[in-house]
């Protein structure tokens, strides 16, 4: 197991990205076009920060191994890839959590 967590540390900041990103993005299309008579931005806020979260942790796992992997190892091309992906995910999940707080609900 230690052998594929460290092949999966440098994709860490991708992945969390890309996950967390698509769970806040389908939560809150969800809740915005399906129920919005019923849903408070709470939840949307709640889901949207546990998934902000997990994209920061994989970006600090994929810096990890940019610290660390040798100047010339393809680990440190995929660790930079990753938390900038990592970064922009954060950023796509931030500016729904404002639009969130800022609109009303059932916006028509």
């Amino acid at each position: 197991m230690t052998a594929f967590w460290r092949l999966f540390q440098p994709w860490a900041g991708l992945v969390a990205g890309v996950l967390a990103a698509a769970f806040a993005h389908q939560f809150g299309s969800d809740a915005t076009f399906d129920n919005c008579q019923r849903f408070a931005p709470l939840p949307l806020l709640l889901v949207a920060a546990l998934c902000l979260v997990a994209a920061l942790a994989g970006a600090v796992v994929s810096l990890g191994v940019l610290r660390t992997a040798p100047a010339q190892s393809s680990d440190k091309v995929v660790a930079v890839i990753s938390v900038g992906f990592a970064l922009l995910a954060g950023l796509a999940i931030i500016l729904p959590m404002i639009g969130a707080l800022i609109l009303p609900p059932c916006f028509q």
